[in-house]
């Protein structure tokens, strides 16, 4: 791309943050790896994992993204007894099922948050696989694992070896994690 066609392109907000449709994209129609930190960063903030009604739920509010694009979001949760159960759009498991768009809440079968051993959630944006896109075609994740009383750790994983890895030694894990 020319650098006089990098200063085009049309900017819209998506729950304030804004997206120019030209400059911040790669020449595979991904979207840039900065703004990808930026919107799961946004989404990671939705994200929360709180005690409602005497239930252990999980609750998220997806940030608007530009049309292109889909979110990718799964979480495991893991319990000391062993075994885990996954949330995400494509599980076997109806019950486990979440949207990638809108937004959620999901009841974990648990009676103490003291049965989990630890979490695991992963997010990306990637580009709508019926416009091109394939699960590698993301350009960054946000893994957030949370083992509670032991290791907390938020890790944004950009996909090209270009970028470093970036690691959120503030991230807010109380207000996520209200269990």
């Amino acid at each position: 791309m020319k650098p006089e066609e990098k200063e085009k392109g049309t900017t819209t907000y998506f729950d304030g943050i804004p997206f120019n449709n030209v400059r911040d994209i790669d020449e595979y129609e991904r979207m840039s790896v900065d703004k990808t930190e930026e919107f799961v960063l946004k989404l990671a903030d939705q994200l929360t994992f709180v005690k409602e009604n005497g239930k252990y739920v999980i609750k998220c509010t997806y940030p608007k993204i530009p049309e292109a694009y889909e979110w990718s979001f799964g979480a495991r949760v893991y319990f000391k007894k062993g075994g885990y159960i996954s949330y995400n759009p494509i599980t076997n498991f109806k019950e486990n099922r979440v949207p990638n768009s809108g937004v959620f809440t999901k009841a974990v079968p648990i009676s103490s948050s003291s049965e989990i051993e630890y979490f695991n959630i992963i997010m990306s944006v990637s580009l709508k696989k019926d416009l091109g896109g394939l699960l590698d075609k993301d350009t960054g994740a946000f893994n957030i694992v949370v083992e509670p009383g032991v290791s907390k750790s938020a890790i944004y994983i950009p996909q090209s070896g270009e970028y470093p890895q970036v690691e959120y030694k503030d991230f807010d894990f109380n207000k996520m994690f209200q269990w």
